[in-house]
């Protein structure tokens, strides 16, 4: 083999490679995700975007305050902090629950506090299933199987294993009170 053309190809090669390497893509092989608090109402799985959940207690002692309507449980002290408790079924469509002047949550409920800018409030869940994060491209945002009243919550769903879990929008939540 001649020495000439073998350098000459070597060089035509490092060239190449060269200008190949100027073109090259930089891909992202990191999805982006967002964080995701599921949890149960009515043996349902539903969710809200972390960024608006500020932690998930197990139950406290709720206080009753009288006249409040249904869906206010009542009030919890947080370190100093009263803060109000909701049940959202029955802006979910199902049968709110009754807690009567004795508020009694069950051992497996939780209360999950969320925060807006202009809104903070416990929620009862039934339980809290996971905290977990999940690709963007996960999230489905046709919700043209969601009817009812669960439709103005909904922003999206995603599987959970086998099961459908719909994301709730915490944000509409005091345009209901």
């Amino acid at each position: 083999m001649d020495k000439t053309n073998t350098t000459t190809k070597s060089e035509a090669l490092l060239a190449e490679a060269k200008t190949l390497r100027g073109h090259k893509q930089v891909v992202d092989v990191e999805e982006k995700t967002v964080k995701l608090v599921v949890f149960t109402l009515e043996d349902k799985l539903f969710a809200f975007y972390g960024e608006f959940i500020k932690e998930i207690l197990h139950p406290l002692k709720v206080y009753f305050v009288p006249g409040c309507p249904e869906f206010i449980v009542g009030v919890i002290n947080i370190r100093g902090d009263i803060e109000s408790v909701l049940d959202i079924r029955g802006f979910l469509g199902y049968a709110p629950k009754s807690y009567g002047i004795d508020i009694t949550l069950h051992k497996s409920n939780r209360i999950v506090i969320g925060q807006t800018d202009d809104f903070k409030s416990g929620i009862v869940a039934d339980s809290v299933v996971d905290v977990l994060d999940v690709s963007v491209h996960s999230v489905n945002c046709s919700l043209a199987a969601i009817s009812g009243s669960l439709r103005e919550f909904a922003i999206g769903e995603f599987l959970y294993g086998d099961k459908n879990v719909i994301i709730l929008d915490f944000k509409k939540i005091p345009d209901k009170l």
